[in-house]
């Protein structure tokens, strides 16, 4: 059986192109405001997470997440730990976006005159969500697949 036959060979095709793009719009995320809240003598950004202490938790998760995705790729012999890790990095992404939902409602409930402007950037982790769980599918198919191909061995 040649390499380019073997199940193995199969590994990591689609699902390293799925946690290569939760990499970058995670670390995209980490660098753009989710969003900004304008009063009359300050403006604050989600981005700027290090200048609040209430944010410096979603901002160690937004450093975190595109970490263990990234890592996440290099573990294709290791598919079982590579699908936990990819679900431990889709925990971190949702406690993450509702932090920062969390932050948004309770500025705009200690001041109510304050403007709320949510960018495009808060599409990014529903879509890393998204991508993580299509990569998950993937690397389960592929495990599924050469546990068959050693069942026949």
């Amino acid at each position: 059986m040649s390499l380019a036959q073997s199940p193995s060979a199969m590994i990591q095709r689609i699902q390293t192109l799925y946690l290569l793009a939760v990499t970058v719009l995670a670390t995209v995320f980490c660098f753009f405001a989710f969003a900004q809240v304008e009063s009359s003598p300050v403006v604050f950004s989600t981005a700027g997470a290090l200048h609040c202490t209430w944010l410096i938790p979603s901002a160690i998760l937004s450093i975190l997440i595109p970490a263990i995705s990234f890592g996440s790729i290099f573990l294709y012999r290791r598919r079982i730990l590579q699908m936990r890790l990819i679900s431990f990095e889709m925990i971190l992404t949702a406690l993450m976006y509702l932090a920062d939902i969390v932050v948004l409602v309770v500025v705009h409930r200690t001041a109510p005159e304050a403007a709320i402007h949510i960018t495009w950037m808060c599409t990014i982790p529903p879509t890393n969500l998204i991508l993580s769980y299509l990569a998950i599918r993937r690397i389960a198919m592929d495990e599924a697949l050469v546990q068959a191909a050693d069942r026949l061995r």
